[in-house]
């Protein structure tokens, strides 16, 4: 699947996808960093999060992962937190 025509996004778009250690997470994060956009991986597995990452390496987009310590169990924390680094 290419959406290269119907982009949404600019060069400095970060996706942050959440649960995505996995399944259908896993699967966005990897399509989402394949069209080029710099995807982080939030997860609450830091071992499946960093597997997850490694996996997915190599694609159009940056992969970052994050693990969700107690400080980063909300959106807008890890919103805020995504926004600082970037």
């Amino acid at each position: 699947m290419n959406y290269a025509s119907d982009k949404w996004w600019t060069p400095e778009s970060v996706a942050i996808v959440t649960g995505s250690n996995k399944g259908i997470g896993r699967e966005i994060a990897r399509e989402l960093s394949r069209q080029g956009l710099t995807t982080v991986i939030a997860s609450r597995n830091s071992d499946l999060g960093m597997a997850a990452k490694e996996e997915i390496e190599g694609s159009e987009g940056e992969i970052i992962h994050i693990s969700s310590a107690p400080a980063m169990t909300t959106i807008p924390s890890i919103h805020a937190d995504m926004r600082y680094r970037y």
